[in-house]
């Protein structure tokens, strides 16, 4: 009876704790799961991509239909435009293709051409700047985008 009641007691205890983990956020504010994994807090992209941290930096990697733009950031989020640098993309289509393509400097960051067929599913970015090799990896970038293309090829 007394391991009855001393289960009761702490299934009693824990119970609020399990509550607080199921709360609602403020309209307007993102949900937690912001963060890419292994990422220690959440970053702001300020060209409309996906941000991973790569050492000291960010790396924001934004898609085009017909290429990627890569921009290197400082920790204040500004880009680092360093004649210095230089890199590539790894990029992996939905059909499991992959292909490494040379990173080109444009201005404040750099572009490299999509294959011409399939999803882009995965990216790895190489980087070299000032002697320091720096790497982010974007995944499941093909999310949602196949359900999006069949809604497209069923309507009318």
């Amino acid at each position: 009876m007394k391991l009855f009641h001393f289960l009761l007691a702490a299934t009693l205890l824990a119970s609020p704790l399990s509550l607080a983990a199921q709360h609602k956020h403020k309209k307007g504010t993102p949900p937690h799961g912001h963060k890419a994994p292994k990422e220690t807090h959440a970053h702001k992209a300020h060209y409309g991509g996906h941000v991973r941290t790569a050492g000291p930096y960010h790396i924001e990697m934004v898609q085009q239909p017909t290429e990627v733009h890569v921009y290197l950031l400082a920790a204040s989020n500004t880009p680092i435009v360093n004649a210095r640098t230089s890199g590539s993309i790894m990029l992996q289509t939905a059909d499991g293709t992959t292909t490494r393509v040379p990173l080109t400097p444009a201005g404040d960051h750099f572009t490299a051409s999509l294959p011409a067929s399939g999803v882009l599913r995965t990216a790895v970015v190489y980087l070299k700047s000032s002697g320091r090799s720096l790497s982010a990896r974007y995944e499941k970038l093909d999310a949602g985008k196949s359900v999006a293309r069949r809604n497209a090829q069923t309507r009318p």
